[in-house]
């Protein structure tokens, strides 16, 4: 896996079906694809639609906000648990590997909690409960570096909060 295949784009400032300015505050979907080029965000007004092609991976709801001086990034609990559920039957390489990155900072933020790791079918999984609801999630552990954990796992935070994007042609 090459980094180019993980780099994110930022959240976007304006709506990709109608072209409107999202307003400080105002509720927006992000919906992330996957396309031969990597993972793309789209990010659209409540009452647009969603494209059809591709397929959305997985879409939540977040609030856009414009960004501060020294801006705090939020954590979308409830959307990233939603994301993880909505991945759950995904078989290709790098969704999978979006997914256990995904699941480890759900875990870095406790909204997780890793109950036992177990073999099957020649695989890894690690069992993951959300401590509020005893909800449980087995996510397959991929093939990584550590390089790739600590890169993806910022990327990820920083495509999923609600932090203004970066002012460098380098994705998110």
């Amino acid at each position: 896996m090459i980094a180019s295949e993980w780099k994110l784009p930022p959240r976007a400032e304006t709506c990709a079906a109608c072209g409107r300015a999202f307003e400080d505050g105002q509720t927006i979907q992000a919906c992330i694809h996957l396309t031969r080029e990597g993972f793309v965000r789209t990010d659209l007004c409540p009452d647009c639609p969603r494209p059809s092609e591709p397929e959305p991976l997985g879409v939540w709801r977040t609030r856009f906000r414009l960004p501060e001086k020294e801006p705090k990034p939020q954590f979308d609990r409830g959307g990233l648990l939603g994301l993880l559920a909505q991945t759950a039957e995904a078989d290709d390489p790098q969704t999978l590997k979006f997914r256990f990155v995904l699941a480890l900072l759900l875990w870095r933020k406790k909204a997780l909690r890793l109950t036992t790791t177990v073999r099957a079918d020649g695989t890894e999984l690690w069992r993951f409960v959300e401590p509020k609801t005893d909800q449980r999630y087995d996510v397959r552990r991929p093939e990584l570096t550590e390089d790739d954990l600590a890169r993806l796992s910022a990327q990820l935070e920083a495509l999923l909060s609600a932090a203004p994007p970066a002012r460098e042609v380098t994705a998110e």
